[in-house]
Parts: C-alpha cells; sequence; structure tokens
C-alpha cells in the first residue's frame, strides 16, 4: 500500500510530503521472511539514479523515500513494525556561519521570501494539492529585493549572476538543529558538483496558525555550509539497533485502551474473520443492530442469549417471571450456586450475566407475568394487573425486530404469537421433549401474504392444532411441574433458534422467506436456505427439515384471531383467560369438529409418555377421500 507522510512546520500553513510503502503482513512468520536487505537495495537504486541522472533536480522529492514493514496483531493488540529511510553517508561539511534567519539574511530580504512562500502555498492549495516538495530553490535579487521560487535546482549548479543569491530551503518539522532530511540532498548537490560550492540554507519554521495567510520565518535557522564533491553514493537504509540488528519497534496498544473498548473490537473481529474469509456476502450490521426478546430466561433462554451475544448482537431481552433455584445452575448457563435461594429473577439475572460476560451489549431483564388462556383473573386487581401485562408485552413485541418464544409451556406462547403476527415480526419458537424438540419460524401477518407471489403461508407454533391452548401447569406431578429433557437436547435446540435467526435475517424478505417441503425451494441466505421447521429426536439420532402450512383456524395466527385482537385488545383477552372453549368456538374449530364424522378420521395414536400439553404434540385430523358412488 502506497501512503504519504506529512511533514509540516510547527503549527504553520507549510507542508510537504514523503512518499512510501507500508506492507502489513497477514502474519508473524511472514513479517520475519521478509528478505529486508532486497526491499533497502531496490529503494537505494532507484533513489542513486535519480541523482546520477539528474531527475533529482526537477523533481527533489526523489530523494526522500520510506519503506515501513508492520505486522499488527489484532488479538494482542500489539503492533511490531521495522523503518526504512535511506540516508546518505557523508563526510563531516564545514559550517562557515549560522544564526536565525533575521539576523543571517536581513529583515528586508526574509520578508521578501515570506511573500514568496505565501503565493506559493496559495498555489499550491489552488490545485487541490495542498503540499510544497521538501526542497526549495528561492533566488533573490539583492538589487530589487525581490524573492521567488525556482521550477528546478539547475541554477544552483549554473555560474553565480550579479546581484543574484541562492537559498535552499527546506520544511523543518523539528527544532533544535537541522533535519536529517537535509541529507541526501546535501549528498545531491555535492555529487553533481565538480568543485566546492557555498550554499545558504533556510529552514522553514513557520509558526504561524494554518487559517493565516502569513509566514513568519524570524525563529528560523539560517546557515552556510562548504560542500564538496561527493563521488560515491553510500546509504544508512534500516534503522538500526546494533550493528548487525534491525532495531523493531513494539508498540502495546492495551495499556492505552478500556478494556470494553477491546472486548468489543475482539468480538467484532472473530465475525469479521467469518466474512472477510468463508461467508463475504454476509450482513453482520443487520444481525448486530437486531432487537431480540426472548420470552422466557430458564434453559433456552439463557442459552439462546449466549449464543446471539456469539453472533454480535447487542441489544437482548428477557421476560420471565419465575425465580432461581437450586437445579437451575447445572442446566440453565447465565446462574451460578450463587444465585439460588436469594429470591432472585431469572430475567434480571439473565441479564445482568450477559453484561457481565459482554458489557457493550444493551441486555434488560423484566420480571411480568404473560396472560395465558386457561388462566382465569377473576378479582378486579387481577384483571387489572393481566391488562397491564398485556399492553406492557404488546409494547415490548412493537419495539422488537424478533421475537423467541422459550417458554416451558403452550398457553405462555400464545399472546406472544398473536401480537408477533399483528406487528408482522420474526417470531421463533423452540420447544423441547425428552428426547426431541422442535425449531420452527412463524410467518407472515395473513393480509400481507401474496399466496402467488410468495407460495403458501407459513404456519405458527398452534397451527397444528384443533384444540385451543389450556392451563397445562394445573394438577401437575412433581415430574410434570419440571422440563424433563435429555440435558444437551436444549443446547442443540438453542443454536438452532439463534442460527435460524441469523440466516433469516441475511433474506432479502427475512419475516416473509418462502419454505418448502423441499429444502432447496426454501429461500436462501449466504448460510444457506432457510426451513419451516427443524426437528430433531435424539433416540433415533435424526434431524429433520419440514414444512407446514398456516391453517385457516389456528387459534394463534389466523385472520379472524388477530383482527379480533386489533379491534378490542383486552376486552379479547378477557374471555380468552377465563372461557376454555371461546377460541375454538371464534376461530370455527368446535363447528368443524361437530362436522366430522370420527368414523371416517385418521387417528394417530400417541404413547403414554405424550399428551396434549407435550411441546411437540401436532394432532393430525384429516377426512378421509369418500368413494364415489357408481350411477
Amino acid at each position: 500500500m502506497c501512503i504519504r507522510d506529512r511533514i509540516s512546520t510547527l503549527g504553520g500553513i507549510i507542508e510537504s510530503k514523503i512518499n512510501g510503502l507500508l506492507r502489513n503482513t497477514n502474519t508473524f512468520e511472514e513479517f520475519l521472511k521478509t528478505n529486508r536487505k532486497e526491499v533497502a537495495e531496490k529503494m537505494t537504486l532507484e533513489m542513486t539514479e535519480a541523482i546520477h541522472k539528474g531527475a533529482w533536480l526537477a523533481s527533489p522529492e526523489a530523494l526522500l523515500k520510506f519503506y515501513m514493514l508492520v505486522h499488527v496483531d489484532l488479538k494482542q493488540y500489539v503492533v511490531k513494525y521495522n523503518f526504512c529511510m535511506p540516508q546518505l553517508k557523508l563526510p563531516k561539511i564545514p559550517l562557515l556561519k549560522s544564526g536565525k534567519a533575521e539576523k543571517m539574511l536581513g529583515k528586508e530580504t526574509l520578508l521578501s521570501v515570506e511573500s514568496e512562500l505565501v503565493k506559493v502555498v496559495q498555489a499550491a492549495n489552488a490545485t487541490q494539492q495542498g503540499f510544497l516538495p521538501p526542497f526549495l530553490l528561492i533566488e533573490h535579487n539583492k538589487a530589487t529585493n525581490v524573492s521567488k521560487c525556482c521550477d528546478s535546482f539547475k541554477p544552483l549548479l549554473s555560474p553565480l549572476q550579479k546581484d543574484v543569491h541562492y537559498l535552499v530551503a527546506y520544511i523543518d518539522p523539528i527544532n533544535g538543529y537541522p533535519s536529517s532530511l537535509l541529507k541526501n540532498l546535501i549528498g545531491a548537490i555535492g555529487n553533481s558538483l565538480h568543485d566546492k560550492v557555498s550554499v545558504t540554507f533556510l529552514s522553514l519554521r513557520d509558526k504561524i496558525p494554518k487559517e493565516g495567510d502569513k509566514i513568519e520565518l524570524h525563529d528560523s535557522l539560517c546557515f552556510e555550509t562548504l560542500i564538496d564533491n561527493v563521488p560515491t553514493l553510500e546509504w544508512d537504509t534500516w534503522i538500526m539497533k546494533e550493528k548487525d540488528t534491525i532495531f523493531e519497534w513494539n508498540i502495546d496498544l492495551k495499556q492505552h485502551m478500556d478494556k470494553v473498548l477491546i472486548a468489543e473490537s475482539a468480538v467484532d473481529l472473530n465475525l469479521k474473520l467469518m466474512k472477510w474469509r468463508l461467508v463475504p456476502d454476509i450482513d453482520l450490521e443487520v444481525v448486530k443492530n437486531c432487537k431480540c426478546l426472548l420470552v422466557g430466561a430458564g434453559s433456552l433462554g439463557c442459552q439462546v442469549g449466549r449464543n446471539l451475544l456469539a453472533w454480535g448482537v447487542r441489544n437482548i431481552t428477557f421476560i420471565d417471571n419465575g425465580k432461581i433455584n437450586f437445579s437451575n445452575p447445572v442446566r440453565q448457563c447465565l446462574f451460578d450456586f450463587e444465585d439460588c435461594g436469594e429470591d432472585k429473577f431469572k430475567a434480571v439475572v439473565a441479564a445482568e450475566k450477559l453484561k457481565k460476560i459482554f458489557p457493550s451489549v444493551t441486555a434488560t431483564g423484566i420480571k411480568m407475568s404473560i396472560p395465558m388462556p386457561g388462566h382465569p383473573v377473576e378479582t378486579k386487581e387481577a384483571i387489572e394487573e393481566a391488562k397491564m401485562n398485556t399492553e406492557r408485552l404488546e409494547s415490548l413485541i412493537k419495539d422488537h425486530d424478533a421475537i423467541f418464544l422459550l417458554t416451558d409451556t403452550r398457553e405462555s406462547r400464545w399472546l406472544p404469537t398473536v401480537l408477533a403476527q399483528l406487528y408482522n415480526k420474526i417470531c421463533i419458537t423452540a420447544a423441547l421433549g425428552f428426547d426431541t424438540f422442535v425449531v420452527l419460524r412463524h410467518g407472515v401477518r395473513h393480509d400481507l401474504h401474496d399466496p402467488i407471489k410468495d407460495g403458501e403461508r407459513l404456519g405458527c407454533y398452534f397451527c397444528g392444532d384443533i384444540v385451543a391452548p389450556t392451563n397445562t401447569m394445573k394438577d401437575r406431578t412433581l415430574d410434570q411441574q419440571c422440563t424433563v429433557s435429555r440435558p444437551a437436547l436444549c443446547s442443540l435446540a438453542s443454536a438452532l433458534a439463534a442460527e435460524f435467526l441469523v440466516s433469516l435475517l441475511n433474506t432479502a424478505a427475512k419475516v416473509g422467506a418462502k419454505s418448502s417441503e423441499i429444502l432447496d425451494k426454501c429461500d436462501k441466505s449466504p448460510l444457506g436456505p432457510n426451513p419451516q421447521q427443524i426437528r430433531g429426536d435424539l433416540s433415533t439420532w435424526n434431524l429433520s427439515c419440514l414444512f407446514g402450512q398456516a391453517f385457516s383456524s389456528c387459534v394463534g395466527c389466523s385472520k379472524t384471531v388477530v383482527e379480533e385482537y386489533s379491534k378490542k385488545r383486552f376486552e379479547f383477552i378477557l374471555p380468552v383467560l377465563n372461557k376454555g372453549d371461546y377460541l375454538e368456538d371464534l376461530t370455527g374449530i368446535t363447528k368443524m369438529m361437530k362436522e366430522v364424522d370420527m368414523g371416517e378420521v385418521d387417528i394417530i395414536e400417541l404413547e403414554d409418555s405424550q399428551s396434549f400439553s407435550s411441546p411437540l404434540f401436532f394432532p393430525f385430523v384429516g377426512r378421509k377421500k369418500k368413494k364415489k358412488k357408481k350411477k
């Protein structure tokens, strides 16, 4: 990579440039193996040719070049580099006299030089270049007290004219002694001469602010020296530590950085490496900016939260009303033993733990109950609380981009399903059996779906049911009160849920991404196709991608339910909570079931371990085709 290093006077308007090459190696091994001798020889050969052929006379910037070899350890925040800037080896040069510019040149001469330099700077700015050459030859006529900048250094090598005095001006970025950048110019002048010549040098140490249009050089150094012929050109190249050891700079940036910023940069780096090397088309920003609402902060909620954090999601909210007990820490990865027995709420602690893991995340824990069908509210206080929780849940779902349903009962997933449909949010459900799990995404809202363009509308968690969700927590035995699953099952389902979201966010349609029974016909993201649901069975080590279409009488996502809520809000919710068959009557399931001839229905028998409360129970009811009577 070619770069220009800018050198300027101390706070003034005079600026110049040095051309150079910065090479940043991908690995430390490549940094070590780079042939530094070869690099130096190539640079000095080019600079020697510029002097011998006289190219420097019109382009004095050819006398200055640099090469910077760099390796940046982005994980440790350490920068290592070597620096090469060839400088000529010169014999001692006699200094005839030196002093402040005003004393050496006289006030009138200095004012004339300052005026000419202002014109040169303005001309450079007008061409949008804004830079002067590092070395300038200024011709001053003593008779007229007029100064002008020469286009070349050739006049310096020609016989002197009467009343004409030449000044070699150079940009001086340091205070005190003359800059070592001057060595190459002195060597070039000496190599171009046959006899000794006296040369006056003027350092440009302008202290006027850049906004000004004046240059004041009275503090600049002026000196006269005698330059003899330099027949051979020998170079110092790499900055050395010892005689045969190149100096290596090591800059440890960690001590100057905030730990939170280091963590944020490290997390982003891991994801960017994935993008740079493996998935160049993935959009990490859309993932980072996605606001996720996790309904449930138990086994699934904790693990999904961790997975989203690893994907760079910066805004995560937990909803749960449960408290941490002693059985939780071994299964729920955001809790530990110290959190148990102190009436700590899962949602609040889960959010706190995410912020401890990664301080840059905006994590919020909300302790609240979700109004559920079959869980009646009868007192005035209970009704008011249910109404408040309904409104709060609606506000949360409206304000988030993706909703995860991760609770351990069917009925607690119902209201979030309805609200996610109302606001057309990405909604992903994960549910566990003993050795089976399902992860599925809900489809778009009914009025936003175009059957011709989009195909079949995707179903929700409740589309396979012919019964409304009821109170599955009532009269439970101890084994039914707990989530009884093979311990690692949660990690599998949680991983798929998080990956599902990232893949969906990287499709054009997002929540409306098409799906099919054939995986290759599903809408694809850079990470792969997006099925409607993924089912796993550890007893057979089987993973299946399936498709479930929306049920027109669904109690969760049907047009009837969504529009009824949209019109009546809590007036609709209250009878759902208090009347077990209200949703079935509303959606027409009750009428449909009365019309079904059970003698013509295929029945799938359930094992003893399955029930209507099982999160994996999707009953299948289908009419047998009636045989046509022969006429």
